[in-house]
């Protein structure tokens, strides 16, 4: 029961910038990879859209107010790599991959809320029988360009669970995913979405270091 609207959450991820970033070195240097450097990118999800019950009243009922009466807490672990070092005006390629555990998220909302809630509503035998399914819906992640670069050729994106999409827009690179579905009834593993784009340097003088700041989750 219940279902969350990511499109309807839309908090700053804060994190301090991480440099992934690109060293922008004299030609004679060769392009390498950096290692993966890992973040965690943090939101709160205010439900919308029709909230289904199911099953008896007696659970349901309490369980309603439990899931949409406050925002759901959102942290998706993030590796990212770029190209480490190029040459003025090179191409930094850069690679996103995002694991989202909204099995985990749906669980901890299960015990946490929903169980004490029908206790509370005085069926204390009941609670072990209670259940509840998220949907995410729209989900999206922008990953804002560095400063002094521009867009180069077109961003690609994959997913485990459901289409996914990746575009250049006003704001930087956004990742687009469908659908995400959780059912605390039926274990299922973190969904992975990945992105991958490409800029292109402004050729400053080096050296100097380009900036990857997170930007906002949707």
């Amino acid at each position: 029961m219940g279902q969350g609207r990511a499109g309807s959450h839309r908090a700053l991820v804060v994190l301090g910038a991480f440099a992934l970033a690109a060293l922008v070195v004299p030609s004679a240097r060769v392009a390498g990879s950096v290692p993966t450097a890992a973040t965690s990118l943090s939101s709160t999800c205010a439900t919308s859209g029709p909230q289904t019950q199911t099953g008896s009243n007696l659970i349901s009922g309490p369980m309603l107010p439990q899931i949409t009466g406050t925002s759901l807490p959102i942290s998706t672990p993030a590796d990212v790599t770029a190209t480490s070092q190029i040459n003025p005006h090179g191409l930094v390629t850069t690679t996103a991959s995002l694991h989202l555990d909204l099995a985990a998220v749906a669980s901890s909302i299960l015990e946490a809320r929903v169980k004490p809630g029908v206790v509370a509503a005085g069926y204390p035998t009941l609670a072990p029988t209670a259940w509840d399914v998220l949907d995410l819906d729209g989900l999206a992640v922008t990953f804002p360009l560095p400063s002094r670069t521009t867009a180069h050729g077109t961003p690609t994106a994959s997913s485990s669970t459901s289409a996914a999409s990746a575009a250049f827009g006003p704001d930087g690179v956004t990742l687009t995913v469908a659908h995400v579905a959780a059912d605390t009834r039926t274990p299922a593993a973190a969904a992975t979405f990945t992105v991958s784009w490409e800029v292109a340097d402004g050729g400053a003088a080096p050296p100097r270091q380009l900036v990857l700041h997170p930007g906002a989750v949707t």
